[in-house]
């Protein structure tokens, strides 16, 4: 898995371009990054947004591109940003501070091992997701009409299982599929309890595990998502990032495009609509939370331990903003 990651990072080094201005300085531009998934590019443009207004000196026209020829989702030409989200326009200067204010890392443990203590920080991203950030209303629709047919009134437990080849399950040492059941038998257990229904809203990136779900449970939602066979990587590039550059037809044959991108974001609008998240650490999981900052999560596996420096930049800033409700 390390030696996908390093390619992906080296990749990454060749086709990132960071946030950046135009001449006249009022403007600034966010592009995507070569082998990015849908989620750790949106954590990009917050991170661009934060840059602005927190750390930066004043305000700027913030323009995303995602418009790179192998940004996988999209289906062909123009800027795949417009396909899910509005222009996010002019972005304030709120205070310019010398400590930068940052987002946590995907994989730091902090900020779900001490979650109460971290309420600040996901209400401090979702007034910016609220205030910068505009869902196309044809998504919402969406969202709003499953959640309306199948998970309305009911106590909702989300589950966000990761399973492609980078990220796989029963590998030696990687969690297993039991251990997301056993969180949910331990919360269906207190559901029956209190006489209640429920129903388990599953967001997976492999058919393998719908199907182990449904033979274990009888209450089990999912979308129509791209999803893999078994443990093959769904958005492609992660998997072997040298191969698709040389083969670049083959590439937009396969890529998820828009459908995939979609796909994840009404998965991750869903799991916020929970009452519950069992999850592991990913960007969509730290989203879910960001989308609904009351969510109560459940980390898997339970053996995970606090530890005191995560290699998180965001947990080495002196001044922990994110615990305080002054925002303004």
């Amino acid at each position: 898995m390390w030696k996908i990651y390093k390619k992906i990072f080296f990749l990454c080094m060749i086709f990132l371009i960071n946030l950046h201005s135009s001449p006249d300085n009022k403007k600034a531009v966010i592009t995507s990054c070569f082998g990015a998934g849908f989620f750790a590019e949106f954590r990009r443009i917050l991170h661009g947004i934060m840059d602005i207004t927190l750390n930066g000196t004043e305000g700027k026209e913030v323009q995303v591109d995602w418009s790179a020829d192998f940004f996988p989702y999209r289906n062909n030409t123009g800027n795949g940003w417009d396909l899910f989200f509005d222009p996010v326009g002019y972005v304030e200067n709120k205070r310019n501070i010398s400590t930068v204010h940052l987002m946590h890392d995907q994989t730091c443990l902090n900020k779900w091992l001490l979650y109460d203590d971290f309420y600040c920080y996901r209400l401090r991203i979702n007034q910016i997701i609220n205030k910068y950030i505009k869902i196309n209303k044809n998504i919402l629709d969406e969202v709003d009409a499953y959640y309306a047919a199948y998970m309305k009134n009911v106590i909702r437990i989300g589950v966000h299982v990761r399973f492609s080849a980078a990220h796989g399950c029963e590998k030696p040492g990687a969690l297993k599929l039991k251990d997301y059941f056993d969180e949910i038998d331990v919360l269906r257990k207190k559901i029956h309890k209190i006489g209640k229904k429920y129903v388990i809203y599953l967001a997976t990136d492999s058919n393998y595990v719908i199907q182990e779900f449904k033979k274990r449970y009888k209450h089990v939602l999912y979308g129509d998502a791209i999803r893999s066979m078994y443990m093959e990587e769904v958005h492609l590039i992660a998997d072997k990032p040298e191969y698709w550059l040389t083969h670049v037809e083959e590439f937009h044959e396969k890529k998820p495009g828009y459908k995939g991108g979609k796909d994840v974001l009404v998965d991750c609008l869903l799991l916020a609509c929970c009452d519950y998240l069992i999850h592991t650490t990913s960007n969509v999981a730290d989203f879910a939370t960001f989308f609904n900052p009351q969510l109560q999560s459940i980390l898997v596996p339970k053996t995970i331990a606090p530890h005191k420096k995560m290699g998180c930049a965001a947990c080495d800033v002196p001044e922990k903003w994110y615990l305080y409700h002054d925002f303004n």
